[in-house]
């Protein structure tokens, strides 16, 4: 908390607190690409009808006849607009894809006790289907990574709002990509999304493939120097090295300089690729035969394009280091014995037991050592204990931490693998503004401590002492917060949370107990959400009970919002 209260200066806020400062004012109609009237879908799943308007730079949501913005997205930080299936039941109810239009009207409902008819009004539901389109942000941008979820009711207007978003998205960001970088910089930019792009990539992973069994091929026929066949294998091994080289500076230019050092794959791809560059250049120098066999290590670049092969060699990655450890006190252990074992049986068995390395050796420890001192109780012990502790168990040990840490970054992978099958399939984790404050402020003991927590956070963004807090002072108080990613409050997320501002006072604010209500209130959906989204990422390979247990835990969590 101590990070919160440097992070706001009271000084700073005074000069700055308006709406429009905060959430900027409405443009001029000329600039407005775009307009209509669509639904939103809040952070309780209730859908409100919201003013859309596009313009060249933002996607802007008010109220249908009010100015005031409530929320506004720079296209520059969108990453995918998109329709969502309509018959998707992971993510939205049927009552959500239905809008109920109310109408009455009279009509004959009967016959009255004089046998004269009555009219009466009835009241009609017509149910309208609706189509619903989404708005991706990215993580590191001021919207943090949150999905905004629209709906229309007319499925041409739909679509075109998602084409016109998504174009305009685009030239939002090459145009940022130009004010912000050189001519070499959006170069290399175009570059990295061609050579990033999954065509080329499996055309690069075809090339190894073909490579290899080139050289199996050559393994297996051994043709004989200076022959047709051996002149046919040399070229196209040359044409393998010069693929490969091109491939590479693609590689450099697109993620130079940090991107590709720091990518293991990478620089094993510079290696590979530089010693047979190296090997077709000075062929004929002594030595250099050998270094062409560096070519069969070609076909290892393979496990850094395939994603199966990928998480293998990821999670054995990852395990290197604790098996390493497990390594280390089994050596420790082996060491204690070796010296135990110079001391007590070097004058019965110098040869073996001699010196500190002669116990340690395999044949010592194996058999041999241990024949030669005959049998005794005390010999028995003694290797019988060693055989037990490193053979038994501090072996078995270093293979148990081996699977441990091999199937947690093997399930870190699948989870990864999960979210973008949810993210393709518009399944995104739900992501509300103050998600990154909750996160913080569910590390409580107990709720008095939640309390004290709240109440100091109060007191933190209260920056001019009223003991009220409006919007403008809440939305700049928590933009500065320290917490990542930052937080970016806007009018639509502050009616969602004083329940459409049925907390607030005469003059919009919210008091210190009503601002606990709010929190406590955000802190249960939060865990709420949290929760949905694990169920997501159980996805298809979780359990019968898992499922059971996540949704039984749901259902009391429901309750206790009730």
């Amino acid at each position: 908390m101590d990070e919160l209260q440097r992070g706001i200066s009271p000084n700073m806020v005074a000069s700055m607190m308006s709406h429009d400062r905060l959430l900027g004012s409405l443009p001029p109609s000329e600039e407005f690409l775009k307009e209509g009237i669509v639904e939103k879908r809040s952070q309780e799943k209730k859908w409100q009808e919201r003013r859309i308007i596009l313009t060249s730079t933002h996607i802007i949501l008010t109220t249908q006849g009010s100015d005031m913005i409530k929320d506004s997205i720079f296209l520059r930080d969108v990453s995918l607009a998109r329709s969502v299936s309509h018959l998707d039941g992971h993510r939205f109810d049927l009552l959500d894809r239905m809008k109920e239009h109310e109408e009455e009207r009279e009509i004959e409902c009967g016959q009255s006790q004089n046998g004269g008819s009555f009219r009466g009004k009835v009241k009609q539901v017509a149910h309208v289907d609706s189509f619903t389109f989404e708005v991706h942000t990215r993580e590191e941008s001021e919207s943090c990574g949150r999905v905004y979820v629209f709906r229309s009711f007319d499925e041409k207007e739909t679509d075109d709002w998602v084409k016109m978003i998504d174009e305009q998205a685009k030239l939002s960001m090459d145009s940022a990509l130009h004010d912000r970088l050189g001519e070499f910089e959006r170069m290399r930019y175009k570059i990295a999304m061609f050579y990033d792009s999954n065509p080329v990539q499996s055309v690069v992973a075809f090339l190894i493939t073909i490579n290899f069994l080139a050289n199996a091929a050559q393994s297996e026929l051994l043709p004989k120097e200076g022959s047709s066949m051996a002149n046919f294998f040399a070229v196209l091994d040359d044409l393998f090295t010069i693929l490969f080289t091109i491939e590479l500076g693609l590689n450099l230019i697109s993620h130079w300089f940090w991107p590709f050092i720091s990518d293991g794959w990478s620089v094993f791809d510079f290696v590979i690729v530089s010693i047979s560059l190296i090997a077709m250049i000075v062929g004929n120098l002594p030595g250099v035969k050998s270094l062409r066999l560096m070519r069969a290590f070609r076909v290892l670049r393979l496990f850094g394009r395939l994603q199966s092969l990928r998480q293998i060699i990821t999670a054995l990655t990852h395990s290197i280091v604790p098996v390493l450890n497990a390594f280390l006190i089994m050596l420790l252990v082996t060491c204690i014995y070796a010296i135990l074992a110079v001391n007590f049986y070097s004058d019965r068995s110098p040869e073996f037991f001699g010196s500190f390395l002669a116990p340690a050796s395999p044949s010592s420890s194996g058999g041999d050592g241990k024949d030669h001192l005959g049998l005794d109780g005390n010999v028995a012990l003694f290797f019988v204990s060693f055989i037990v502790i490193v053979g038994w168990t501090l072996l078995q040990v270093v293979v148990a931490v081996l699977l441990d840490n091999f199937t947690a970054a093997a399930e870190a992978e699948k989870e990864d693998k999960i979210r973008q099958k949810n993210l393709q399939e518009g399944r995104a984790l739900v992501v509300f503004a103050i998600d990154p404050l909750l996160a913080a402020l569910a590390h409580f003991d107990t709720s008095q401590d939640l309390s004290d927590r709240i109440s100091m956070l109060f007191n933190i963004l209260d920056t001019d002492d009223s003991n009220t807090l409006s919007f403008e002072e809440l939305s700049y108080g928590l933009r500065k917060l320290k917490v990542r990613p930052p937080i970016s409050l806007s009018r639509d997320d502050f009616e969602v949370m004083t329940i459409q501002g049925s907390l607030l006072n005469d003059r919009g604010e919210l008091g210190p107990s009503e601002f606990d209500k709010v929190m406590r209130r955000q802190l249960k959906l939060y865990v709420q959400r949290q929760m949905a989204n694990a169920m997501d990422l159980l996805g298809a390979n979780s359990t019968g009970q898992q499922d059971t247990l996540f949704f039984v835990l749901k259902l009391l969590m429901i309750g206790r919002l009730v």
